[in-house]
């Protein structure tokens, strides 16, 4: 059985009679890989981040003023004004030494120190440098701005697609890579490129979410749909919110109040129909 665990960021006292309950957190995040960001709540420790285990042990054995969460087996920590990495039992893997830096992802991380940008391994080779990256992802893909052109790379610093060539101005802090399409913001719609390059959705939607399981959901005048990977409609824009596809393909949408239920099937184009149940 799959454990999860959640805390709760409480800040408060209970007291009964002779009995004082204080609480430790005035912070807490989400469990990732058994680990999670607390936030201390003594006044003497307050603003002091730390992380603990899924017992409650903390594992950093020093104070931390900020943080990210685990990823790709390190955290980016910061203390005082400058940052580094930190592995799962606490110990300082890179040093902090950065003036800015990002979590891990697919084994690539974004540090910049003294006006210098850099893009890292986890041995703290510089794999590019004098960059600006817009997104990493965990599909081993990634985007960056380098020379004035908008780029995809690989975890090896390779450019596998350039952006620029489709003559967008594009919105460089909406960018995001989920299953195989590339979301990118123009002129206030949002529209998707696949990584290949071979398929291009027109920029037309006022809202759109990443690809999730073959379908997003984009919006044009306050109502929702989907879309696969074509830029085929599979369900009509006219729901007033439609939530994540799970794993199995099922996701909810809210129409006029009312909650419906809809199972999709990749291979096989739904019909509006297809509602299974419908919950008020």
């Amino acid at each position: 059985m799959k454990k999860t665990l959640t805390l709760i960021s409480i800040k408060m006292k209970i007291k009964n009679e002779n009995v004082v309950i204080s609480f430790l957190f005035s912070y807490a995040g989400d469990f990732k890989d058994g680990i999670a960001k607390v936030g201390l709540a003594s006044r003497k420790d307050h603003g002091v981040i730390k992380y603990i285990d899924d017992k409650g042990n903390y594992i950093n054995k020093t104070y931390l003023s900020d943080g990210r969460n685990l990823s790709n087996g390190l955290i980016a920590v910061k203390l005082a004004k400058k940052w580094g990495y930190m592995d799962k039992e606490g110990d300082i893997v890179i040093e902090i030494k950065y003036d800015e830096a990002s979590s891990f992802q697919s084994g690539v991380a974004y540090v910049k120190k003294d006006g210098i940008s850099c893009l890292i391994n986890k041995k703290e080779e510089c794999i590019l440098s004098d960059i600006d990256v817009l997104c990493l992802s965990d599909e081993n893909l990634h985007i960056i701005k380098k020379e004035n052109e908008i780029l995809m790379i690989d975890s090896t610093g390779k450019t596998v697609l350039n952006l620029s060539k489709y003559g967008y101005d594009y919105d460089l802090d909406k960018f995001e890579i989920s299953n195989g399409m590339i979301l990118f913001k123009v002129n206030e719609k949002y529209g998707y490129i696949s990584t290949d390059g071979n398929t291009e959705i027109e920029a037309k939607y006022d809202d759109a979410k990443r690809f999730y399981n073959g379908f997003a959901a984009v919006e044009i005048d306050y109502k929702w749909g989907l879309i696969d990977k074509n830029g085929d409609k599979v369900l009509d824009l006219k729901y007033d919110l439609i939530r994540p596809i799970s794993n199995d393909g099922i996701l909810s949408c809210d129409k006029d109040g009312i909650w419906y239920i809809l199972k999709i099937k990749e291979k096989v184009k739904p019909k509006q129909t297809l509602c299974e149940s419908s919950i008020k």
